[in-house]
């Protein structure tokens, strides 16, 4: 699996989730990130191995490996032989896994529907089609993801497309949400939002959401 870091977020937590319910008898599991580190790597499996391609993160990386090839870049970065490569977020790592060899099974995920993200890490449209045509299977973590996709692509992908829905930890959270937090206001009814406050986000629905409960 390739992902650019195991930071907290969304799609990092779901990898994580994913890789821990595998069968590890039966696979084996390197989780490649682009930069190390990340609070979701202590998640993960003792027996999953993290391999790290930069211990530091690097300004501009995504601009400079426009510069080389899918190809070129999978060589260099990818020593090991596997059975299947697993480009588990849209960008580098999407265009990365698409330059692995014919004999590797490729499996590319989208967990967004901004259609900037989808070719943003590309030379260009063609390069991303190019890319994606390459790929034995494109899985969406929903139904609109996979609508929003395939309007950008004029729905040329359909043939190898799976819906995959995020695993969720629901042991995890049952246990966490017996434990005691330090709350605001203890006489008070809260509501705890955890969230970048940014566009895609958007929390100012939560405002409209304390009006109607008021």
């Amino acid at each position: 699996f390739f992902i650019p870091t195991l930071d907290g977020g969304g799609a990092e937590k779901a990898l994580v989730n994913l890789v821990n319910t595998i069968d590890l008898t039966k696979y084996e599991i390197d989780v490649v990130t682009i930069f190390s580190g990340g609070v979701n790597q202590a998640f993960l499996k003792p027996n999953i191995t993290v391999k790290p391609l930069f211990k530091k993160r690097i300004k501009g990386l995504k601009h400079i490996l426009k510069l080389f090839t899918p190809k070129l870049l999978y060589r260099f970065f990818f020593k090991d032989t596997y059975d299947t490569a697993i480009a588990y977020l849209e960008g580098e790592c999407t265009r990365i896994i698409s330059g692995a060899e014919k004999s590797t099974v490729k499996i590319a995920w989208v967990h967004i529907e901004r259609k900037h993200d989808y070719v943003c890490a590309f030379r260009n449209y063609s390069e991303m089609i190019k890319a994606y045509s390459s790929f034995n299977k494109i899985c969406f973590v929903s139904d609109d993801t996979k609508k929003s996709f395939n309007t950008y692509t004029d729905s040329i992908f359909q043939a190898k497309e799976h819906i995959v829905k995020n695993i969720v930890d629901y042991t995890s959270i049952f246990k966490q949400s017996t434990e005691e937090i330090e709350v605001i206001q203890k006489n008070h009814f809260n509501i705890i939002s955890v969230g970048r406050l940014t566009k895609v986000k958007d929390m100012n629905r939560l405002i409209d959401l304390y009006l109607f409960l008021k």
